[in-house]
C-alpha cells in the first residue's frame, strides 16, 4: 500500500543516491529536507497500528538523527564511504568462530584476540 503512494517514490529518489562530494551533499540535504516539508502532513497522518508506516516513520528519524554525522568520510579520506569492509570481516569472524564452540569466555576473548592479530598481518 505505501510502495504505490506518491510520497514513497519521491523519497527514494533522494535516499537511494550516491553521494561522492561536498556539493552532492547539500543536494542530498536539500532534497531530503524539501521532502520531509513537502510531506509532512501525509506522514504525520499515517496509522502508528500498520508495520509498514511504522517503517517510513522510524526510518525518518533514523536519518534526522544521522544526518548531522552522515558524511564525515567526504572530509576524511581515512573514513570509507560505507561499511561494506567492517561487515564483510565481521561476518568472517563470526563464521570462523562459531567453528570453535565450546570455549571458556577467557578462551573466547584469546581467540579473537589472535584473530585480529593475523588477519592484520601480525604488526
Amino acid at each position: 500500500m505505501l510502495k504505490k503512494t506518491l510520497p514513497y517514490l519521491s523519497i527514494k529518489k533522494v535516499i537511494c543516491c550516491s553521494v561522492k562530494s561536498v556539493k552532492e551533499q547539500n543536494v542530498f540535504i536539500n532534497s531530503y529536507k524539501t521532502w520531509i516539508s513537502k510531506h509532512r502532513k501525509f506522514i504525520k497522518s499515517l496509522p502508528v497500528s500498520n508495520v509498514a508506516f511504522k517503517d517510513i516513520k522510524r526510518t525518518i528519524v533514523l536519518i534526522n538523527n544521522a544526518l548531522p554525522d552522515m558524511f564525515y568520510y567526504l572530509k576524511d579520506p581515512n573514513i570509507p564511504a560505507t561499511t561494506n569492509t567492517i561487515e564483510s570481516f565481521y561476518s568472517r569472524v563470526k563464521a570462523d568462530y562459531r567453528r570453535h564452540r565450546g570455549l571458556t569466555q577467557i578462551h573466547k576473548i584469546h581467540y579473537l584476540k589472535w584473530y585480529c592479530y593475523f588477519k592484520n598481518g601480525c604488526k
